[in-house]
């Protein structure tokens, strides 16, 4: 997508796209926005509605922050096994 590189703090939770020399056109930003995913590697979620905020800068003003909620629907999973010890098993005829 151009130049447009990104960079993700995960203690942060800050997603930040940045194109160097502000080369980048408004189809290629368009594109790199569109192509932001989210997931959780949780097994239990225990937040089903994230907040995504959105602040651009021009190299030397910012736009105000635009904030959107988005509901997320858990997957049903199927539950894992507990762990299962080694044990011999013999057949036995009636």
């Amino acid at each position: 997508m151009g130049n447009i590189s990104a960079d993700y703090d995960a203690d942060a939770g800050v997603l930040t796209l940045n194109s160097s020399s502000a080369e980048a056109t408004l189809d290629e930003w368009r594109a790199a926005l569109q192509s932001v995913t989210y997931s959780s590697s949780a097994e239990v979620m225990t937040e089903l509605t994230k907040t995504i905020a959105v602040k651009v800068n021009n190299g030397s003003e910012s736009s105000d922050v635009s904030t959107t909620s988005v509901t997320l629907l858990p997957v049903n999973n199927a539950p894992p096994l507990p762990p299962i010890p080694d044990s011999a098993y013999g057949l036995v005829k009636p």
